[in-house]
């Protein structure tokens, strides 16, 4: 056996995560759906929110606005977008994290809540872990 360290995804990445999602579903009896959201303007992508639906929950991987498009409401419409859709596929809650630097306070004003912490990224950073109950009768927030 050889054991490979690489940098780059290649065909055995969708070979590991394939055979990871085999085995989840034993325990599921939902299935693991991207669900990706876009913002365009003039047919320009200024942002978005890429994540997953499993198990009930919405995984939100990304979320980016660009700098341009910032102060505009696109980031709070990408991720209230993404909600709903995880009402839709069933889901009851959101999951998420993000660095001190980036947006905390913008999630804790959607509703999502800390609950961990990591120190010492980059040697003076943290990283926020927030979770979320979805429900259908929420009110569409806004900041």
């Amino acid at each position: 056996m050889e054991i490979e360290i690489v940098d780059t995804d290649d065909a055995r990445t969708e070979t590991v995560l394939a055979g990871l999602r085999r085995y989840n579903r034993q325990f599921s009896q939902g299935t693991s759906q991207p669900l990706n959201v876009f913002a365009q303007e003039q047919q320009q992508t200024v942002g978005g929110l890429t994540g997953v639906t499993y198990g009930g929950w919405l995984h939100v991987d990304e979320l980016w606005v660009s700098e341009a498009a910032r102060g505009q409401s696109i980031g709070t419409q990408l991720l209230l977008a993404a909600e709903r859709e995880a009402l839709r596929r069933g889901c009851s809650g959101s999951t998420l994290d993000t660095y001190s630097f980036q947006a905390l306070a913008f999630y804790q004003k959607l509703g999502y809540r800390q609950f961990g912490v990591l120190d010492g990224y980059a040697g003076r950073y943290q990283r926020h872990y927030l979770q979320k109950a979805l429900t259908p009768a929420q009110p569409a927030a806004q900041v």
